[in-house]
């Protein structure tokens, strides 16, 4: 389950142009390997055609997880267990 909020800024309204920044608290229902998480997400949205009376939008984003461990995933290390991933995506949406 992940809980968090979002802000958006629209620089060109009529044209439905964004930027985005939300952040995620991640709470695991099984702890038996994953204790608690974070998710931060930037990201860019563009309005490219309108579909009736609708529009599509496509999306760039950036994401960064970060996961605390109960155990290690792999090789046994006396450090402290965590996980990070950092990935880029693309979207394409429709707005009604």
């Amino acid at each position: 389950m992940k809980i968090g909020s979002a802000l958006k800024f629209f620089y060109v309204k009529e044209k439905n142009h964004y930027f985005t920044f939300q952040f995620g608290y991640h709470i695991p229902f099984n702890r038996d390997r994953f204790i608690e998480g974070q998710q931060i997400k930037i990201g860019q949205y563009f309005d490219v055609a309108r579909i009736a009376n609708s529009r599509l939008l496509l999306g760039f984003f950036y994401n960064y997880d970060y996961y605390k461990l109960e155990n290690p995933l792999f090789v046994p290390s006396n450090e402290g267990y965590s996980i990070r991933f950092h990935s880029y995506g693309m979207s394409l949406g429709i707005k009604f």
